[in-house]
């Protein structure tokens, strides 16, 4: 407890979301489903990271296997 101006108190109380989330199911449920749709997230992430790298990797060896094609090696005329 501290004291303010002219005899106001001030009284805190300082809890974790651990503490309130004990005493109501409702926070427990939301907490659970952000998590979730957070692992959701994630995973999408990654997922679109690994086909972009695909087709980066596809269009990059597209110019190197046509050049190295025989049928694209032959003389014109």
């Amino acid at each position: 407890m501290g004291e303010l101006d002219q005899g106001r108190d001030l009284l805190c109380v300082l809890l974790r979301f651990s503490e309130l989330e004990f005493d109501s199911h409702r926070l427990r449920r939301c907490r659970h489903r952000l998590h979730d749709q957070q692992r959701e997230l994630i995973t999408m992430v990654r997922q679109q990271r690994h086909w972009e790298r695909r087709c980066l990797d596809r269009e990059a060896l597209t110019p190197w296997q046509s050049s190295s094609d025989p049928s694209s090696l032959k003389p014109e005329g």
